[in-house]
């Protein structure tokens, strides 16, 4: 992903899309870019809309930045 790439993506997010990524990144890291997401908080995930952005593991509730999540974030942050 360029870096116009990634400015591109940062301007069609959603304000709540923006915030979402911010709050991804206050998460401690298990390694391997993956945060743990509780199953209160799950529903949030499975709502963003993004998905090109983050990956998804139901089974162990965690997420984490996908390559232009990563990108998105070097903007938002």
């Amino acid at each position: 992903v360029t870096r116009l790439e990634g400015r591109m993506l940062v301007a069609k997010l959603t304000d709540y899309d923006r915030n979402f990524i911010l709050l991804i990144l206050r998460s401690p890291d298990l390694g391997d870019g993956w945060r743990q997401v509780s199953s209160v908080a799950w529903p949030l995930i499975d709502r963003f809309q993004s998905d090109a952005l983050i990956e998804k593991d139901e089974v162990n509730l965690r997420v984490r930045l996908t390559e232009k999540g990563d990108t998105v974030a070097e903007y938002v942050a």
